[in-house]
């Protein structure tokens, strides 16, 4: 399986809680449901993004998206 890296910052290098999200919305999940349908999982399968404790990641109840989740480590 071959999942597209995608990345993105600030001027400053520093990672937002906004840019944390629309990473995790417009790139991850979209290539996660791409591959699902690739691979006919869409629906039936479920997939736990674990983060670390960073500050500029949102709480893991507000980034889901159907079946796929993020969890704190």
């Amino acid at each position: 399986m071959h999942l597209p890296v995608t990345s993105d910052s600030q001027g400053n290098a520093q990672m937002t809680e906004e840019l944390s999200k629309d990473l995790f919305i417009k790139h991850f999940v979209s290539a996660v449901k791409e591959n699902f349908r690739n691979m006919d999982y869409l629906g039936t399968a479920r997939l736990i993004l674990l983060l670390d404790n960073c500050r500029a990641h949102q709480p893991g109840s507000e980034l889901v998206c159907g079946n796929i989740f993020t969890t704190a480590m």
